[in-house]
């Protein structure tokens, strides 16, 4: 019964150190920021590799729809973003305004419903849009790049 004892003892201590040594190195952040939701498979891109739907998304990747292809991100925050065809954007956490994620359009449309009090961040080449919901109201907006022109339609929330 002794020998038992060591034995778990010594394999609790080395599991222990392997897992501080693996672990070991620069912090990341690798919380999740939300999930894509497609009807085409891979016609989606997630970081240059066509995506299944259903694909987690993280901070820092970049999400590209195919033409004829539409994708919905589900954020973890509760907001919905829509990507129209051949549309570009890049996802960021941190960011100094306090909202709850930061959606760089590169280019294409996007469609963001945020039903939340916490703002989304959504920026275009030289301006940026903060998309916050009202009471029990979701906001709704239209935010499209094509070149060097931009448009931003506010539907319903605070903008």
């Amino acid at each position: 019964m002794n020998g038992r004892k060591w034995l778990g003892a010594l394999t609790l201590l080395s599991a222990l150190i392997c897992s501080t040594s693996y672990g070991s190195g620069p912090f990341v952040e690798s919380r999740a920021l939300g999930t894509v939701m497609t009807r085409t498979q891979s016609s989606v891109i997630v970081n240059g590799v066509p995506a299944l739907s259903g694909t987690t998304v993280f901070r820092g990747d970049v999400l590209q729809t195919r033409s004829g292809a539409t994708a919905l991100v589900k954020m973890r925050s509760g907001v919905s973003l829509a990507m129209s065809e051949n549309s570009e954007v890049s996802l960021d956490l941190a960011n100094p305004t306090g909202a709850a994620e930061k959606v760089d359009l590169h280019h294409g449309g996007i469609h963001l419903q945020n039903p939340g009090h916490q703002a989304e961040w959504v920026t275009v080449t030289g301006a940026s849009v903060l998309v916050q919901g009202e009471g029990n109201f979701p906001a709704i907006c239209r935010i499209a790049l094509v070149g060097e022109s931009s448009a931003i339609i506010n539907d319903r929330g605070t903008r």
